[in-house]
């Protein structure tokens, strides 16, 4: 009886510490300053052990011409990062406007480096914004 229960409590303590490891390996890792960075909407991610944390606040406008779709203007993607849980940043994604892609707030410069996914004529348009993630990279001034 008392084997029994020895091999019931060993194969427990086993469960429980192989549980504590998935969720270890779950965690992401901290990111670094000048890397890209990816997050969906409403996402955060701490930068450098957490001297930054940045996250995907808002899609706010997602006018891109649609893959198949013959357009007048290229159309563009703007988001919003929140910085801090205090300060925002506006970035945009527009063909041949790099410059509206990168913003800088209290000595950090954020750039916005992709969009995705991209729509797509076959999709039904506009797409939701709980589909959006971003790639971006912070680096310190």
């Amino acid at each position: 009886m008392k084997t029994m229960q020895l091999f019931i409590f060993i194969l427990g303590a086993f469960f429980t510490f192989t549980a504590c490891d998935e969720k270890r390996e779950e965690t992401p890792t901290d990111n670094k300053f000048g890397e890209p960075i990816a997050l969906e909407l409403g996402a955060s991610s701490d930068i450098q052990a957490g001297e930054l944390t940045i996250s995907f606040d808002k899609l706010v406008e997602d006018s891109r011409c649609p893959n198949g779709v013959d357009c007048i203007w290229q159309g563009q993607a703007a988001i919003q990062i929140l910085v801090n849980e205090t300060s925002t940043v506006d970035l945009i994604m527009q063909a041949g406007k790099e410059d509206l892609a990168t913003d800088t707030l209290d000595n950090y410069i954020y750039t916005l480096l992709d969009v995705s996914p991209y729509p797509d004529i076959k999709d039904d348009l506009p797409l939701p914004a709980e589909v959006y993630t971003i790639e971006v990279q912070v680096d310190k001034l």
